[in-house]
């Protein structure tokens, strides 16, 4: 069964922005060669990916530039939220947005970092 994934960040400053960006780049160099990647948007501060098992999330999500962007979150974010769940398509933006902002008022999350993977 397939897996989406959706995330959504603020940066803490505007002055992360420059290496935000890089790191942007990167990651998505790396989603271009990722195994069990089956397809992924990104939006701004909002990305949408879909992937074809549990591994292959946690392998992309400990290795590379995600990693490395890992890293870095607490220094250049205000706070970073992210979930999974079963699925077979990409949601809308929109509806990943709505679906974070309802995880992220259930469990009010403010100024922190919480993730569902």
């Amino acid at each position: 069964m397939p897996y989406v994934v959706v995330t959504r960040l603020r940066l803490s400053r505007l002055r992360h922005l420059p290496r935000f960006l890089s790191l942007s780049k990167r990651i998505r160099e790396q989603l271009a060669t990722a195994d069990g990647l089956l397809d992924f948007r990104v939006s701004g501060f909002t990305t949408v990916s879909l992937w074809d098992s549990i591994d292959a999330i946690h392998a992309f999500r400990s290795s590379g530039a995600h990693k490395e962007a890992m890293a870095q979150t607490r220094r250049i974010t205000r706070w970073v939220i992210a979930d999974r769940f079963d699925g077979d398509a990409l949601p809308s933006h929109d509806e990943a947005r709505a679906r974070l902002a309802r995880i992220q008022k259930e469990r009010r999350l403010n100024a922190s970092i919480w993730t569902g993977l």
